[in-house]
């Protein structure tokens, strides 16, 4: 059995491995794009729904993984099929941040509803959250000149979930958030953040994007605190559900939630900085 730093060395190992594969392949389908683009955001959807189904049914309430499922997909689709009007029209975008905001207050803040329709508010939010959050990957992907874009945001929330997860492991003493993720400390995120930064410098220069040197530096640090922040948001809700991963299908990181958890607000910054640039 494998106990103490072994084991620390060994779940780093299979987190490194699986990076390893999955990184050449995320970035081959954002290239790529089109349908194939489309079909695996829908995948990362169906699997996120049902697990973030899992974690709210653990809480206590009855939830349908097959209808989170379904309607997610339906949701994605169509947002997919209307991303050129929701690119174009504020209000549309605005409405589905506006949905995106209150369903995370009801999984932030659940007993604030107090209504016997519980369960159907809080599949409806499930799907809105998930659907909401990564639809805006696929609203970034057909902007102009978003590639770089989206590849230079990636590489650096991997930076940073990487150097925070080392340096969290190795060198970590202080906790960030004790009640919410033991192991999150606060070496570990100052880390992240500084990796986001240098990550955010270099990859800056690799695919030439015109921005000045201070903005590039404010945007990795401000991707690496919503890495964390959106780490221990999902840590919240699967301490809830008495959950140390959302699954297990992908060796060190756990489940789809797991892996998306630093990702996932971070689509939302991706988006606005798109609009921006």
């Amino acid at each position: 059995m494998i106990t103490g730093k072994n084991l620390v060395k060994f779940d780093l190992i299979k987190r490194i491995v699986t990076s390893l594969i999955l990184l050449p392949i995320v970035i081959s389908v954002i290239i790529l794009g089109s349908y194939l683009f489309f079909i695996s955001i829908l995948l990362l959807v169906a699997f996120a729904s049902y697990e973030m189904s899992r974690v709210v049914r653990l809480w206590g309430y009855d939830i349908s993984s097959f209808w989170s499922v379904v309607l997610s997909v339906l949701l994605t689709s169509i947002i997919h099929f209307n991303a050129s009007s929701f690119n174009e029209n504020i209000w549309l975008i605005l409405t589905l941040q506006i949905g995106i905001f209150i369903s995370l207050i009801c999984f932030l803040k659940p007993n604030l509803i107090q209504l016997k329709i519980k369960d159907y508010l809080f599949n409806i939010a499930l799907v809105i959250y998930i659907s909401g959050i990564l639809s805006h990957l696929l609203l970034a992907r057909y902007m102009e000149n978003s590639i770089n874009i989206i590849l230079f945001v990636m590489l650096v929330i991997f930076a940073s979930d990487t150097s925070a997860f080392l340096f969290g492991k190795t060198l970590g003493k202080r906790k960030l958030a004790p009640k919410i993720s033991p192991s999150k400390t606060y070496e570990g995120a100052i880390a992240g953040v500084i990796a986001a930064s240098i990550m955010a410098f270099s990859a800056s220069l690799y695919f030439e994007l015109n921005i000045r040197f201070i903005y590039v530096i404010l945007l990795g640090i401000l991707i690496g605190i919503i890495a964390q922040t959106g780490d221990i948001l999902e840590s919240k809700f699967k301490r809830r559900a008495n959950l140390t991963n959302s699954s297990e299908i992908l060796p060190g990181h756990g489940g789809v939630l797991d892996r998306l958890d630093s990702v996932a607000l971070n689509l939302l910054l991706l988006y606005y900085f798109l609009l921006w640039y």
